[in-house]
């Protein structure tokens, strides 16, 4: 791997960090401009602040990493940043797991698909329900095979789990799925063997 950084590479980085600084500041402006809206989870809004600070973050770290005249460095912060924010993805669909404990009957309405999981199809469905007197309509923060739902049809009837805490937030299948365990597995993998290569 080239450790000089050339002119078009400088050119390719600051464009890919600038990408970054937009998409942080459009996932935080949504949030504020979809607060209101009920199809989102309360859980679900945070995680967007979250996201596009972190965007923020990655835009400024690979800004820096060009300056230090690496290759390397530069590579492999971009790798880095990529993998910490996947594997945070997948805790946070743990911690959904642990905490939506409470099953509840529920109707389900349409779901939206995940983008850049197109090739084994997963998706966040939406669910309406009622507890405790107030009326929900609110997308799942469990990203779901559409397998899974491929017998419900809009309006039918359905279970799902809810957090007893926050009942905006809701999940379909009471446990963590495949896709969860085996994303954390390879960001794991990955992340040991950008370790080994910063040593090299």
């Amino acid at each position: 791997m080239p450790t000089e950084i050339t002119t078009e590479f400088k050119i390719i980085s600051f464009l890919i960090a600038f990408l970054m600084l937009v998409c942080g500041i459009i996932c935080i402006v949504r949030h504020f401009r979809k607060n209101k809206q009920k199809t989102l989870s309360s859980h679900y809004r945070r995680s967007s602040v979250f996201v596009g600070i972190y965007l923020i973050l990655w835009g400024i770290a690979l800004i820096l990493a060009v300056f230090s005249e690496n290759a390397k460095v530069v590579i492999m912060t971009y790798i880095l940043a990529a993998d910490i924010l996947s594997m945070a993805t997948s805790v946070l669909q743990v911690i959904y797991v642990k905490k939506c404990t409470e099953k509840i009957s529920a109707k389900f309405c349409y779901s939206d698909r995940i983008p850049g999981k197109n090739i084994r199809n997963f998706v966040r469905p939406v669910f309406s329900y009622r507890y405790n007197g107030q009326q929900y309509q609110v997308q799942s923060v469990q990203i779901v095979p559409s397998k899974k739902l491929k017998n419900l049809q809009y309006k039918s009837e359905c279970e799902i789990y809810i957090n007893p805490d926050d009942p905006t937030t809701n999940i379909y299948i009471p446990r963590v799925t495949a896709f969860t365990i085996e994303t954390f597995v390879i960001e794991i993998i990955l992340l040991a063997s950008i370790f080994l290569v910063l040593k090299v």
